[in-house]
């Protein structure tokens, strides 16, 4: 179920900034699985870590790259096929609007931040999520997602990108949940830091071979 968190974890972070940023999430499901996740993102390139997957996306680029570590392999693939990937898993529905979501009024404390907690269904999904408006990057990283909604696979992320920007202008979610068929799919952001970050980190390694999508088929 780790391509599922996928998705959730794109909710966050379709986002940019003018320094190196890594962001540290938290995935929990009700399944009992508990991992760590790493989005690691410069001005123009983003790569995100799930364990044996990375998914490596360029704002100057048409395709996306998949990379399975297990099996050394990697796909290409392009922007209409990225949105049908991201419609596909998890099946996520329309974008979130301000008036899907209404505040509970509960507040919690999350790795150092205050947050207010909002709940809503959004086709047929329950959702609930834990918004903060006093993280010190919250400026840049939401300056920086607005430009990227320009770039050639932005499209594919929109949606994605709804409960940070569409729904919530004022603040960043801190941990969102989410009940699908049953079961329940948490994020959390631990932690952002300000890094220099190595090129090297969003090309394809040598020794990976190329499959055709889907990856490991």
């Amino acid at each position: 179920m780790k391509i599922t968190t996928v998705i959730l974890i794109f909710q966050f972070f379709v986002s940019a900034a003018k320094a190196d940023l890594i962001f540290k999430c938290l995935e929990e499901t009700s399944s009992g699985q508990r991992f760590e996740s790493l989005i690691k993102q410069t001005d123009t390139k983003c790569r995100y870590d799930f364990g044996d997957i990375s998914f490596i996306v360029s704002s100057t680029a048409d395709i996306a790259t998949f990379l399975i570590h297990k099996s050394r392999t990697y796909s290409n693939v392009d922007c209409k096929t990225l949105r049908m990937l991201c419609s596909l898993i998890g099946g996520l529905g329309p974008k979130l609007k301000a008036e899907d979501l209404t505040a509970t009024g509960k507040t919690e404390t999350i790795n150092g931040y205050p947050t207010r907690e909002f709940k809503g269904v959004v086709a047929g999904i329950q959702i609930s999520i834990c918004i903060t408006e006093n993280m010190p990057l919250q400026k840049k990283i939401k300056e920086m997602s607005r430009k990227w909604m320009n770039y050639p696979c932005a499209d594919a992320l929109q949606d994605l990108s709804a409960a940070q920007e569409g729904a919530f202008s004022s603040g960043l979610a801190m941990r969102i949940v989410k009940e699908i068929l049953g079961r329940t799919y948490s994020t959390t952001l631990e932690s952002v830091e300000e890094v220099s970050l190595d090129d090297r980190e969003f090309t394809v390694p040598n020794d990976y071979r190329e499959v055709q999508f889907p990856l490991g088929h």
